[in-house]
């Protein structure tokens, strides 16, 4: 029996060969969940908010806007108000598509009640009433803008107004 101990080595170590496929089985889980995590977040954070604003200038009562942050030359302007927010709801929700009336340009980070916010370009044309609304912006170079006419009844929310009146 005292022999027996004497001859024990300690633990048996696995060769780089046995650990191999498990190395290979590990990376490629790493690189799969890499991936799926990627993708969810381009879904949650671009695709779905996207879709979302798609579907409210398609008139979806469901989708409303919660605060809209406009950018343009030289300014920045938040319209966080609650009863603007609603106004814009209802104004984006009848919008039509159709050929473009463009003016002076905005981009727009329109945020939504459901989550996330999406990207867009809001324009204020010459004539009065309306303004253009041009979606997607995405940053891909061939991705084609859809434009919609958004009617604006009145009373014209005081920051937009403001926009209108400032406009040249």
């Amino acid at each position: 029996m005292h022999s027996q101990i004497e001859r024990y080595a300690g633990p048996l170590k696995p060769s780089a060969r046995e650990l191999a496929p498990i190395r290979r089985y590990l990376l490629l889980s790493i690189g799969c969940a890499l991936l799926v995590g990627c993708w969810y977040l381009w879904y949650a954070t671009v695709f779905k908010p996207r879709r979302a604003l798609e579907q409210l200038l398609a008139g979806d009562h469901g989708i409303q806007i919660e605060s809209i942050v406009l950018t343009g030359p030289g300014e920045r302007i938040v319209i966080d108000d609650p009863a603007d927010a609603k106004y814009f709801t209802a104004a984006f929700r009848s919008a039509k598509r159709g050929p473009p009336k463009l003016g002076l340009s905005f981009a727009a980070q329109v945020h939504l009640t459901s989550g996330g916010s999406a990207k867009c370009y809001i324009y204020l044309p010459n004539e009065e009433g309306f303004i253009t609304v041009s979606q997607p912006v995405t940053g891909i170079v061939d991705d084609p803008l859809t434009y919609y006419r958004v009617d604006l009844p009145e009373p014209v929310p005081e920051p937009l107004a403001k926009l209108l009146r400032d406009d040249p």
